[in-house]
């Protein structure tokens, strides 16, 4: 019988599905903010998203709210979350797609750093530690000299894409502490984007006294795109995963988004596409083997 420590093929399979639709959701983000500022564009996704979910919730009679614990670390979720891609959307307005992907992507590291203190069953092992590091250097390498050196003028954007990484890695385990084995995977996810509307829209008023740049049909595809696919669809199968597997096994599977992130932007955007494309990519399979073997 498989260990409930190892992740089954099915749910890497998955992974790496949901590694391509973020890695083409960071070419999205690009998109959107050419017509919205970027924390509007963040706020109308996280409120479509939560729109849709709340819907399906009522309509199949599953309560939003528990006992006041619960909401305060499903509250505590949803700020980070909001967080994170309040700096995400501000950090890739300023940065390229490429750069900013592999900088959210030190995620990983945040969660099996954290992991090994916060959660018992999580401990960080010399494996892990070393598919990590391999991993991240494949990332690395696919980034190539462009995302190596830091021009001033996107150095600000890149700090933001990093701070991204580090909220994305705090909410994965608040919520495998704190609400997995709690609530359901759809609990998660509803606290997440209703909260992360708390940050969002403030934040929009306040920094972004010209929310509408210029809508087109583009953006309006792309604003639909990060929100039903991306921050519906693919986030609920994140956490079901996330609630059922070990948060550091689940997330090593993150490293395969950048490169999708910087094929989307090359493909797509026309971006520069690395020639050491296949060696970073066979760096991260590597590294990925070596934390869930």
């Amino acid at each position: 019988m498989l260990s409930k420590d190892r992740l089954t093929s099915g749910a890497m399979l998955t992974l790496l599905v949901l590694g391509t639709i973020w890695g083409i959701n960071m070419v999205a983000i690009k998109i959107s903010n050419q017509g919205l500022a970027p924390v509007t564009s963040a706020a109308l996704r996280s409120g479509v998203a939560s729109f849709f979910l709340i819907t399906w919730m009522v309509f199949r009679r599953i309560p939003l709210f528990h006992r006041r614990e619960i909401v305060l670390w499903g509250a505590w979720a949803g700020i980070l979350f909001g967080i994170e891609f309040l700096l995400l959307y501000a950090g890739l307005d300023r940065t390229s797609a490429s750069r900013g992907i592999v900088l959210l992507y030190t995620c990983p590291f945040w969660v099996a750093a954290g992991a090994h203190f916060y959660l018992p069953d999580d401990k960080l092992t010399w494996s892990k530690s070393i598919g990590l590091m391999l991993a991240f250097m494949g990332t690395a390498s696919v980034m190539g000299q462009h995302a190596l050196t830091f021009d001033p003028e996107t150095l600000y954007g890149d700090l933001l894409a990093l701070g991204a990484g580090f909220a994305w890695g705090v909410t994965t385990l608040v919520i495998k502490k704190h609400l997995a084995g709690r609530v359901e995977a759809i609990h998660s996810l509803h606290y997440q984007l209703f909260f992360s509307l708390l940050i969002l829209i403030p934040g929009s008023l306040i920094l972004e006294p010209h929310p509408v740049l210029d809508f087109t049909a583009a953006t309006a595809m792309a604003l639909g795109y990060q929100s039903i696919i991306v921050a519906l669809l693919s986030y609920l199968t994140w956490f079901v995963l996330i609630h059922k597997f070990p948060a550091s096994r689940v997330t090593s599977f993150a490293f395969f988004g950048p490169v999708m992130g910087v094929l989307a932007g090359g493909i797509l955007l026309k971006e520069p596409l690395p020639p050491t494309l296949l060696l970073g990519l066979a760096g991260i399979a590597a590294g990925i083997y070596i934390v869930n073997r």
